[in-house]
């Protein structure tokens, strides 16, 4: 029981700085003189920050009013306990804001 209660705070952990850097990518990539380039890389130095990097992703997408940022990580980034319940799981959080 403890164990599966640390593995679902670091979920949660891990889910929290997803969503933070699917917004600054999204900011980043939003704002003039943007791009998705500058978005991934934004976005990855939120997720290195905190060492979920590894093996994450970060994919920005842009149309001509709007910017899409998706966070991927691997369940190896945050699964800490020696029982693994997110075997194989991706985590997966997304942003989207209005172009400036």
């Amino acid at each position: 029981m403890f164990v599966g209660s640390v593995e679902m705070a670091s979920l949660h952990y891990a889910r929290h700085t997803m969503g933070y850097a699917a917004y600054e990518a999204a900011r980043k990539a939003a704002i003039p003189g943007g791009s998705p380039s500058l978005g991934q890389t934004a976005g990855m130095q939120q997720l290195n920050m905190v060492g979920l990097g590894t093996g994450a992703q970060v994919i920005v997408t842009q149309t001509s009013t709007a910017v899409t940022a998706e966070v991927r990580i691997p369940s190896s980034n945050f699964s800490w306990g020696p029982i693994s319940y997110f075997v194989n799981f991706i985590a997966k959080e997304r942003c989207t804001l209005l172009r400036e």
